[in-house]
């Protein structure tokens, strides 16, 4: 008898939306100091086993987190908290592995449909009205946390959410005519894309989901779309490119489809909302809210501490500090070169969960992966620690390395 996956559907939900959703933001603020009892109780019930490795690295996590608090001083909180919710998460990794792409498929599928639906109806004044009228009526959560903080920022509109999709305030009648994007229940359409996209590479890497998933592929892909994410059109050409070289046919036909694929991403790159966003990040790099401004930014304050970074202590260093969204050197201000380094190794070897026993798969998984997470300040959230700890599961649980 089949074995009921409940558990690692909510586990699949949690490190989602724990990760970007706008409704969960700032809640539950506590999960590192719970998760790791909840989670280790069924780790330990399906006789799991942490290897050498996964030890090593989160005492390594340890380590940095101890040397951040003797240099910038800080209370015992600032060692135990990331040292707890790496734990939590090699808890998550090694339970939802066996079943994580089916899971992982079916969960964000679900976020698609849904937010599709409501995408439609959005774009009517009508529609729009009538979702944005019961989104106001409805308890917000970590909504309202979050539209705070994003309008002392850089966000002028107030978001509501629907929980399965954020319906935002238009000040204009202009304004409505603008493009409509879909962010899901997440905060941005930039980060709705990061679990569209993977789920989508999912299913293209592995000859058996492609068919066992077409239908659901297709509704994947319209809701990538509907996100109009420069960085989501931009990784899904890497993920489209990895197909053309690892498949079966010949040199000839590779090469064919190559060219098709390069023409058809200079046309989606000379698309006016494309091409001009790209323009504008690549130009803006003295600008810290700019994806290549933030990577200059954050690496005048990595080399202030560029071996164990600043972890919680960085709000004390740097008494102002500009949003600027860029996940590579985010989190080397946060942990030190070395360590986000190793981190990134792992996440290439944790690639093996989408393409088992094909290295040019997992190459490229990797580098859409890292693509991903580019624009967003998100590789220290559940969502990666979980794929940093993916590169010690092996089939079973208690399997030992």
């Amino acid at each position: 008898m089949k074995r009921s996956l409940f558990i690692e559907y909510i586990l699949v939900v949690f490190i989602l939306l724990w990760s970007g959703g706008v409704f969960t933001y700032g809640t539950f603020s506590a999960w590192p100091y719970v998760l790791p009892f909840v989670t280790g109780i069924i780790f330990f019930k399906r006789k799991g086993h942490l290897n050498r490795g996964v030890i090593m690295f989160i005492s390594l996590c340890t380590i940095i987190a101890f040397l951040q608090a003797v240099k910038f001083g800080g209370p015992i909180t600032s060692i135990a908290e990331p040292t707890l919710k790496m734990l939590t998460c090699a808890f998550i990794a090694y339970i939802v592995f066996p079943n994580f792409k089916k899971v992982f498929i079916n969960v964000v599928s679900f976020f698609a449909i849904t937010s599709l639906f409501f995408w439609v109806i959005d774009l009517t004044p009508f529609g729009h009205s009538a979702l944005l009228s019961i989104a106001s009526s409805l308890p917000q959560l970590g909504t309202d946390n979050y539209t705070q903080i994003a309008n002392d920022v850089y966000q002028s509109r107030e978001v509501f959410s629907l929980y399965l999709y954020n319906v935002f305030s238009i000040t204009s009648s202009s304004e409505f005519y603008t493009l409509l994007r879909n962010s899901g229940p997440f905060w941005e359409p930039g980060r709705f894309t990061i679990p569209l996209t993977i789920a989508i590479m999912m299913i293209l890497f592995d000859e058996n989901y492609r068919k066992q998933y077409r239908k659901w592929l297709y509704i994947l892909l319209a809701a990538n779309i509907t996100t109009f994410s420069t960085t989501g059109f931009c990784v899904m050409f890497i993920v489209l490119y990895g197909i053309i070289v690892n498949s079966n046919k010949s040199f000839a036909s590779k090469f064919f489809v190559g060219i098709i694929a390069v023409v058809c991403l200079v046309y989606v790159m000379g698309l006016s909302f494309m091409g001009d966003k790209i323009i504008t990040a690549s130009s803006d790099t003295e600008v810290a809210n700019s994806r290549f401004g933030a990577m200059f930014y954050h690496w005048t304050q990595i080399v202030g501490s560029p071996i164990i970074g600043y972890g919680a202590f960085l709000q004390n260093q740097y008494s102002f500090l500009e949003q600027s969204p860029c996940g590579w050197t985010e989190m080397m201000r946060s942990w030190g070169i070395p360590f986000s380094i190793l981190s990134w190794y792992f996440l290439y070897k944790g690639c093996k969960i989408y393409s088992p026993n094909n290295k040019r798969s997992q190459l490229f998984s990797w580098l859409a992966v890292m693509g991903l997470a580019f624009p967003q300040s998100i590789m220290m959230a559940p969502l990666f620690l979980t794929f940093y700890f993916f590169a010690f599961c092996k089939s079973e649980n208690n399997d030992k390395e």
